[in-house]
C-alpha cells in the first residue's frame, strides 16, 4: 500500500511539474548521465549510476536514475552488496551564472540489498521519499559535469554524494 501511495504522489507530482513547466516554456532540454555514486547508510556502497532526465524551461524538470553497487561492506560480520536503487525526482533548478547551476530535487525511491552472514542470505528492500541538492557545471557545448547529495528516507536511512558526467541533447 504504501508503495502504491508513494507512487501515486510521484505520478502527480511529474504531472503538476509538467503542467509549471507548460506553462513557464514549451522549450525542453533532454540529458543523459553515469558517474559513481558512494552511499552511506547502514553500509557504505559504491555504485555505478545512470541518470535521465528532462528540463523544462530554467528552472522545472524531472529526473529518473538508477544505480547498481560495484562494491560491497561487511557490517560487523555480515557482508552487504547494493542490488539496485532507483529512484524518480522533480527537479527545481537555479541559474548561477551562464555555465553553473544549483538544484534541488525530491522524489521517491526504492532499493534492494543482499545481505549475507555465516552463510545464511538475505534480501532488503527500502522505498521511500528521498530529497537532494546540487550543482551543475556546463564545460562545453553539451557537456557537463554534475556534484550532488541526496538523502534518503525521512528517518534519514542513509544518504549519498555523487559525480557524474552529462550530456545534453
Amino acid at each position: 500500500m504504501k508503495t502504491i501511495a508513494l507512487t501515486a504522489t510521484a505520478a502527480v507530482s511529474v504531472l503538476a511539474l509538467t503542467g509549471a513547466a507548460h506553462a513557464q516554456s514549451l522549450t525542453a532540454d533532454p540529458y543523459v548521465g553515469a558517474g559513481v555514486t558512494v552511499i552511506d547508510g547502514a553500509a557504505e556502497l559504491n555504485a555505478a549510476t545512470g541518470r535521465a532526465g528532462l528540463n523544462f524551461g530554467d528552472y522545472l524538470g524531472v529526473e529518473a536514475e538508477a544505480s547498481t553497487g560495484i562494491t560491497d561492506d561487511y557490517v560487523g560480520a555480515a557482508n552487504v552488496d547494493l542490488d539496485h536503487l532507483a529512484a524518480v525526482f522533480g527537479r527545481v533548478r537555479a541559474p548561477l551564472t551562464p555555465s553553473l547551476e544549483a538544484f534541488a530535487k525530491g522524489g521517491f525511491y526504492t532499493a534492494q540489498a543482499d545481505v549475507e552472514l555465516a552463510g545464511a542470505e538475505a534480501t532488503l528492500n527500502d522505498d521511500d521519499f528521498a530529497a537532494g541538492a546540487g550543482l551543475e557545471w556546463a564545460v562545453s557545448g553539451p557537456h557537463a559535469l554534475r556534484a550532488d547529495y541526496t538523502n534518503y528516507g525521512l528517518d534519514d536511512d542513509g544518504h549519498s554524494g555523487a559525480l557524474s558526467y552529462v550530456f545534453h541533447f
